[in-house]
Parts: structure tokens; C-alpha cells; sequence
């Protein structure tokens, strides 16, 4: 999806929020006006922002990172309040590297193997680091 056409990105946000509508059966309501905005890790984010009962609810924001659009979701009951802390905070080195598009993508138990390609893509689990206990 071409991020520098505004009537693609602004149908391809409402695409989104029509299927929310639909999956999570609630009567969202949007003006329909899309908005650019920057935060301070160098996101430049395209976004719709959706009501229900006339508040603020869903936030939907689609970024590019090295070329690629990414998508974020944002269902909260303040979702201006952690709009600036959760977009403006990604770690934009960490996506990359995260969509593997060839190879072959196995479960965590190893009990499924899929070979990628021809579309389809797996996306890397995020691992924490193990914590030593420390007991002192």
C-alpha cells in the first residue's frame, strides 16, 4: 500500500474499522478525516481515530519503516493519553528482521512446520530475556 496517497490510506484505515466493527460487534463511528502526525523516535504516522457514544475510543495509525507500512491498533478508553508513550516509543530497529517472507517457519514445540513464500509470511515471536532470580 502506497503511503503517499491520502485516499488510499484513508480507505485502507476505514477497511480496518469496518472490520473491528464487525469482529468486536461495536457501533464505531468516525468523521472520516485522516491526520499526519510525528513522534519523538522519528514515526510519522497517518491517523483515523474512531468514537463510541461520542468518545474517543480506537485509534488506527499506519507508518512506513525501511519501505513498509505498518499498522497499529489502539483500542482504549484514553487512547490520546497513550498514543504519544506507545507509537512514539517503538523501537523502530526492532521490526526489522521480524517478517521472515522465505524459509521455513516452525511452532514453538516444533509440532508445525510451514514452508514460507508465494505470500505467505511468519512473524518472529518477541522473547524477553531471562531474568536471574536474585535472592538476597
Amino acid at each position: 500500500m502506497p503511503l503517499d496517497n491520502p485516499a488510499g490510506i484513508r480507505g485502507y484505515l476505514n477497511d480496518v474499522l469496518n472490520g473491528l466493527k464487525r469482529t468486536q460487534r461495536q457501533p464505531y463511528t468516525t468523521s472520516g478525516r485522516v491526520e499526519s502526525r510525528n513522534f519523538r523516535n522519528g514515526v510519522h504516522a497517518n491517523i483515523l481515530r474512531a468514537q463510541l457514544k461520542n468518545e474517543d475510543r480506537v485509534v488506527l495509525a499506519v507508518f512506513p519503516v525501511k519501505g513498509y507500512p505498518y499498522l497499529a491498533v489502539l483500542t482504549s478508553n484514553a487512547p490520546e493519553a497513550m498514543l504519544p508513550s506507545l507509537l512514539g516509543g517503538l523501537n523502530l530497529g526492532g521490526i526489522e528482521g521480524a517478517v521472515q517472507t522465505s524459509g521455513i517457519a516452525r511452532s514453538l514445540d516444533a509440532q508445525l512446520e510451514l514452508a514460507l513464500g508465494g505470500g505467505l509470511r511468519s512473524r518472529t515471536p518477541w522473547r524477553r530475556k531471562p531474568r536471574r532470580a536474585s535472592f538476597s
